[in-house]
């Protein structure tokens, strides 16, 4: 099993059925693309085993489960969670600067 390739899922958004115009359905696709534990500890240079109690706490986002062996993180929300960081020590650095 390779861990350094992006496991790529297509989504497909259907229109509601109730819709009358809907003669057909539609899917619109886009990419969400899921993290694997070795490449999410790429970006976060921490243990394995002080993400998983981030996670359990609350700090780090919840994985999604694959299968009963296989979890996954969406980039989108370790992208957000580096945003999270990097506002918070900016603000740290200006409440520092104020003192």
């Amino acid at each position: 099993m390779t861990y350094g390739k992006r496991l790529v899922i297509r989504q497909a958004q259907f229109l509601k059925p109730h819709n009358p115009k809907a003669q057909v359905m539609t899917e619109e696709k886009t990419d969400c693309v899921f993290l694997r534990l070795p490449q999410v500890l790429e970006i976060f240079p921490i243990s394995k085993s002080a993400w998983w109690q981030g996670c359990k706490e609350g700090r780090f986002p919840k994985p999604i489960k694959l299968g009963p062996r296989t979890s996954v993180w969406r980039s989108s929300d370790i992208a957000a969670l580096i945003k999270q960081l990097s506002l918070q020590s900016v603000q740290e650095e200006k409440n520092e600067a104020q003192k």
